[in-house]
């Protein structure tokens, strides 16, 4: 057998592989299974991201369309190109879910009169187009409307066009004298009747005189949140909105802030829930003569909702020293978690004071800088806490929102502290001074509601 020889200058033969595949970052994502890329998109918290990334490929796009379209707020882009997109491809309109709308005049950009109104022509072309007579006079309030009226009618289009949305949050400072008030697309307008829709959070401007009733009367809506709510009945431009039918609504949460309604108009509102949980009025005093709160009206509307208020919040500024009425009903809500009260008596010997529901977590009052009223609370408070706590077991936390930080540093108030500390009770005791608003103590009371609501 011959041997095989190799010359001794003879080199080895590289092998040969085959080149590597780079494959770009695009591709490899879209290997992942659908579940995953989701999840991964929703992490963005940036939309404009989430539509680079939806641009990538069609299976993204495909994937994102629903993410990309679910939220809409006016600091994405221009109302006039949602409306656009939503008018031209009305499929895209049933993936919106969640609307933020700020009217501002300074959302309205004149250097681009000529591009608007053309979006606005094309928008009512397709409006009127559509079977619903609404949408046809929506068409004639898109075309004509100018200013800031314009964004109150491109609010009630993008309502009505978008069957499944489920969330509202809009700020609405300009008057309402356009032809189509927003409001209307929920009342007579819009044909899929917002089936969907569970929250609506409004900010109006403080001359406004909106009928608020077609909200409660949404049967799909169970919370609603408004601020600068102005409905006075000496007023006759603002008695708009007109008593409800006691148990015709299914809103749950009922947030008005910074507003001033009297007793008569708030009380039917109250009662107008079939089933109240959350209960919040901030009454502000500054814009209007509004005298104080009738506290044994109010409290008495919310006794009809004995079995289901697990939250209540109530700030009067203008609270009557003698009136405590509303103190003592509330003993008799069985399912009260979370209070906050004006502090209605400046005399307090009375240990039902202390007497709280059996489920309250956190109670917080609001001192008129009264001491006598607040050292008389810290002596029961002192004395009582054992009992207290086998009346209340969950109680965790007493808060004393005060007008004068010299009390919080009293030896009174350090006993208390100390009582409440041994039995599991965090006293807290801070400072509203003329210079915070008694928003913060509003901030401070929803901490608790989301545990249940």
């Amino acid at each position: 057998m011959a041997a095989v020889t190799c010359a001794p200058n003879a080199r080895l033969a590289p092998a040969i592989t085959p080149p590597l595949r780079h494959s770009s970052p695009a591709s490899s994502l879209t290997r992942l299974p659908a579940e995953v890329l989701v999840q991964i998109a929703q992490c963005l918290n940036d939309h404009a991201s989430l539509v680079r990334l939806g641009r990538a490929n069609q299976r993204l796009n495909n994937l994102l369309t629903p993410l990309i379209y679910a939220k809409f707020s006016t600091s994405f882009g221009k109302e006039t190109l949602f409306l656009r997109t939503l008018t031209s491809e009305p499929q895209l309109a049933d993936h919106v879910k969640h609307l933020r709308w700020i009217d501002e005049s300074d959302n309205w950009d004149e250097d681009n009169e000529e591009y608007e109104m053309e979006s606005r022509q094309s928008i009512a072309s397709k409006l009127s187009s559509l079977p619903s007579l609404f949408h046809k006079q929506l068409a004639i309030a898109v075309k004509h409307a100018v200013g800031g009226t314009l964004h109150v009618s491109f609010l009630a289009a993008a309502m009505s066009l978008t069957p499944f949305l489920e969330t509202l949050d809009a700020t609405l400072t300009t008057s309402n004298s356009s032809r189509i008030r927003w409001n209307e697309a929920v009342w007579i307008g819009a044909p899929h009747q917002f089936s969907h829709l569970h929250t609506i959070k409004i900010k109006l401007r403080r001359s406004s005189g909106m009928d608020l009733n077609p909200l409660f009367l949404l049967s799909s809506v169970r919370t609603l949140d408004m601020t600068h709510v102005d409905r006075l009945k000496s007023d006759p431009q603002k008695t708009i909105w007109l008593p409800l039918p006691e148990r015709c609504s299914n809103v749950e949460t009922l947030l008005l802030r910074e507003s001033n309604v009297d007793t008569d108009i708030l009380v039917p509102a109250i009662k107008a829930c079939k089933r109240l949980k959350t209960f919040l009025f901030q009454h502000h005093s500054k814009w209007s003569p509004l005298r104080s709160i009738d506290m044994a009206q109010l409290s008495s509307a919310l006794l009809v909702h004995r079995d289901s208020l697990q939250d209540v919040g109530v700030m009067d500024r203008l609270a009557e020293e003698n009136e405590s009425a509303v103190v003592d009903d509330l003993f008799e809500l069985p399912q009260l978690e979370n209070v906050l009260l004006p502090m209605c008596n400046t005399n307090i010997k009375d240990r039902t004071a202390l007497k709280f529901p059996p489920k309250t977590r956190w109670f917080a009052q609001t001192v008129k800088g009264d001491r006598k009223a607040f050292e008389g609370f810290l002596k029961l408070c002192s004395r009582s806490v054992t009992q207290m706590k086998v009346e209340t077991p969950l109680l965790q936390t007493v808060t004393l929102w005060l007008a004068d930080k010299e009390f919080a540093t009293s030896l009174m108030a350090y006993m208390a502290r100390q009582a409440c500390k041994k039995e599991g009770i965090q006293l807290e005791l801070k400072v509203l001074d003329k210079k915070s608003d008694v928003s913060t103590a509003v901030v401070d009371w929803e901490r608790g509601v989301p545990e249940h609501s």
